[in-house]
């Protein structure tokens, strides 16, 4: 699996499980809020169960896993094998949801930078004169990824100097002052 998949573990901490259930608790990570908030509305509707749907950040997830029963986690493929391992998950519950990426957000009317190719993108982040991105020091969020895309490509030491790391609120509110060029963060965190 990629890491960058997403994937569904379901943790029927009860005898009945979920098909009995009238209401479905989903422990969820951040970055996939928007959809997952769509997703549980559609469910509302199509089955008559209520999805409550509790957002955290992955560094929660442990302490709220340990502490409260929940019939369904959604979070990146790194922290699902690794609840796996622990034992905290329903053996072969792992399921995939959903694909996700880096995405590059920049000031309303500035240049779309060409992000159309490899190389058109690692130039582009080479003549930015200024990065923000997810912080690489929080395990399974935007940060981590782009900093192994960076490396991959070969510029993360060409950009270290001209880039930060911030979380999506200040990330965004960087670029809109125009005190940041562009933002790198989860695709599905970025808006329409």
């Amino acid at each position: 699996m990629h890491g960058k998949a997403i994937l569904i573990g379901l943790l029927l901490m009860t005898s009945t499980g979920i098909a009995a259930a009238a209401d479905v608790r989903v422990l969820s990570v951040g970055s996939v809020q928007v959809a997952a908030r769509a997703l549980a509305a559609d469910f509302n509707k199509a089955t008559g169960h209520t999805v409550t749907l509790t957002v955290v950040t992955p560094n929660q997830i442990p302490r709220r896993l340990a502490g409260e029963p929940f019939d369904m986690l959604i979070a990146s493929v790194a922290a699902m094998e690794g609840h796996d391992q622990a034992g905290v998950l329903r053996p072969g519950s792992l399921k995939p949801l959903a694909r996700g990426g880096i995405g590059v957000i920049v000031r309303d009317g500035a240049a779309v930078p060409d992000v159309s190719t490899p190389e058109r993108f690692k130039a582009a982040l080479l003549a930015a004169r200024s990065i923000v991105h997810g912080n690489p020091a929080v395990p399974n969020q935007s940060g981590v990824v782009t900093m192994r895309i960076l490396a991959k490509a070969g510029i993360l030491d060409a950009i270290k100097a001209k880039a930060r790391p911030a979380d999506l609120a200040d990330g965004f509110a960087l670029v809109a002052k125009g005190e940041v060029e562009m933002a790198l963060f989860n695709t599905v965190e970025l808006p329409a």
